[in-house]
C-alpha cells in the first residue's frame, strides 16, 4: 500500500474492532467503513479482516499492514512529536483473572477515561491465558512470567495470598482450584499442610471467597480480599506466598501511544493500591 489514508483506514479498524466504532472515530459512517475495507482488500488481493463474534480480527497479512501502519505513526510522531499531543485514542483490549478486573481495575478506570476520554478500554475477565501472540488481547495481567517469543513483560508488584478462613472459625478442610492449577504456589503450599484430598474445587477466586466464607473449607486467598471481607479472617498469617504481578504484552505494540498511555495507568494503580510484597492483614 502506499496511500498513508489506507494505513490510517486500518489502524482505526485495528484498534476500535469493529466497523461502527471504526467509523465514528474516523467521523463516516459504518456503509463507507465497508465499502472502504472492501477496496482496500481488493487492491491487496487478500482478505485483511475477519469477521467474528468478538468483532474484527486481522488476518496474517492483515497484521502485518497493521504493524507497517504503527511504524509509519511512530515515524511521524518521532518527526513532529506534537502530531497527536493529547489526543491519544483507540481500543486497548486487557485481560486478566476476573478477581483482579472487578477489584483492582474496574474501580479505577475512571482515572483513565478522564485522562484518556478518547481512549476506549476493553476489560476482558478470564481465568485461562490469553494468547498474546494471535492478538486475542493486547495487555495482559498476570501472576506468572511469560514464556512465549514475542512478549515483553514488565513487573508491577506482587499479590500477597494467605491462608484464610471463615471468621466462624469451623472449617477444617481446604479448597482448591481445578486439577490444572495444581503447580501453583499457593496450592502447593495448602498440600504441604493438609493430609487429606481438598474438599472442593472451584475455578475462579470470588467462588472460592464464597466457599470460605460459608465455612466449607480453607483456602489461600489474596491479602487485599481477605482484608475487604469482614467474613474471612486469616486462619494462619505465616502460610502465605507472594505472586508476582507482571503486565505483558507484544513487542510490536509498545510504541503505540495508546498502550504506553494504559501502561502508565497501570503501574499507578498497582502503587496506590500497595500491591507488594510487604503488603501485611488487617486484624479482625
Amino acid at each position: 500500500m502506499k496511500d498513508w489514508d489506507d494505513f490510517r483506514f486500518l489502524l482505526a479498524l485495528s484498534r476500535s474492532g469493529t466497523l461502527r466504532e471504526a467509523a465514528r472515530r474516523l467521523g463516516v459512517n459504518e456503509t463507507t467503513m465497508a465499502r472502504r475495507l472492501a477496496a482496500v482488500e481488493g487492491r491487496q488481493g487478500t482478505t485483511l479482516f475477519l469477521r467474528g463474534r468478538d468483532g474484527l480480527q486481522p488476518t496474517p497479512t492483515g497484521e502485518r499492514l497493521v504493524r507497517a501502519a504503527e511504524r509509519m505513526e511512530q515515524a511521524l510522531l518521532r518527526t513532529n512529536p506534537d502530531h497527536g499531543q493529547g489526543t491519544v485514542s483507540g481500543l486497548v483490549r486487557l485481560t486478566s483473572v476476573a478477581w483482579i478486573v472487578e477489584a483492582l481495575l474496574a474501580p479505577r478506570l475512571i482515572d483513565l477515561h478522564r485522562r484518556h476520554p478518547a481512549l476506549t478500554m476493553e476489560l476482558a475477565a478470564s481465568n485461562t491465558t490469553v494468547s498474546l501472540s494471535r492478538r486475542d488481547a493486547d495487555l495482559a495481567l498476570r501472576l506468572a512470567r511469560p514464556r512465549e517469543e514475542h512478549l515483553v513483560a514488565r513487573r508491577l508488584g506482587a499479590l500477597g495470598l494467605t491462608l484464610a478462613s471463615s471468621v466462624r472459625g469451623s472449617a477444617q478442610g481446604w479448597i482448591a482450584y481445578h486439577r490444572g492449577w495444581d503447580d501453583l504456589p499457593e496450592i502447593q503450599a495448602m498440600a504441604g499442610v493438609f493430609r487429606d484430598p481438598p474438599v472442593a474445587r472451584i475455578a475462579g477466586l470470588t467462588g472460592i471467597q464464597a466457599a470460605v466464607r460459608s465455612g466449607l473449607g480453607m483456602a489461600m486467598l489474596p491479602d487485599p480480599m481477605i482484608d475487604a471481607d469482614p467474613g474471612l479472617v486469616a486462619a494462619q498469617p505465616t502460610i502465605r506466598v507472594s505472586r508476582p504481578l507482571w503486565v505483558v504484552l507484544h513487542e510490536d505494540l509498545r510504541e503505540r501511544p495508546a498502550i504506553r498511555a494504559c501502561l502508565d495507568w497501570l503501574e499507578e494503580v498497582v502503587r496506590e493500591a500497595g500491591w507488594t510484597d510487604q503488603s501485611s492483614l488487617k486484624s479482625k
